[in-house]
């Protein structure tokens, strides 16, 4: 069978994420992140939110909901390693600051910039809502990525390359 061929009983939603790795937009996105992902599927689940994943009937494991848990815990993560880098040692200071910087992280402000929500897949109520327009929903999708970038790449530098280059964390 042709490789680009789409078998008749698939979905529109399970053949496009068997073949998104050919999508340009995707390609596009990837670039911006500074980051190639090695299994693209990943990549496609931390774009699918739950509200579009229900709606076309995929399992519960191909949305965004644990990878953004993932991400914000690798944010977490790597914020705290920052702060004692720069010589803070005690636990109550250690995570008063990382409360602070998270807080204070603009993730929403940098899924705006990122253009996230043309890249990713939102329920029908959702789109018709504009959500990301007053919602966390592009911070979720930011954290979700996130936690698909530490999965792709096992790493958790590479992650923290991806943040710092997209100004997550001073």
């Amino acid at each position: 069978m042709d490789r680009y061929a789409v078998p008749q009983a698939l979905t529109p939603a399970v053949a496009e994420l068997m073949f998104m790795e050919t999508d340009p937009k995707i390609r596009r996105l990837e670039k911006t992140l500074g980051y190639t992902f090695a299994d693209p599927a990943l990549l496609q689940r931390a774009l699918t939110r739950p509200a579009y994943a229900r709606e076309q009937g995929l399992p519960e494991d191909r949305h965004q909901e644990a990878l953004a848990t993932l991400g914000d815990a690798v944010i977490d993560l790597i914020v705290i390693q920052s702060i004692m880098e720069r010589g803070v040692s005690k636990k109550g200071e250690i995570t008063a600051e990382k409360m602070m910087v998270v807080s204070l992280l603009p993730l929403n402000e940098i899924g705006k910039a990122l253009r996230l929500q043309e890249y990713t897949q939102f329920g029908k109520g959702e789109a018709k809502q504009e959500i990301w327009k007053y919602s966390d929903a592009l911070t979720e999708t930011l954290e979700a990525v996130i936690g698909a970038i530490y999965l792709d790449s096992g790493m958790i530098s590479t992650a923290e390359r991806v943040m710092r280059s997209l100004r997550c964390i001073p």
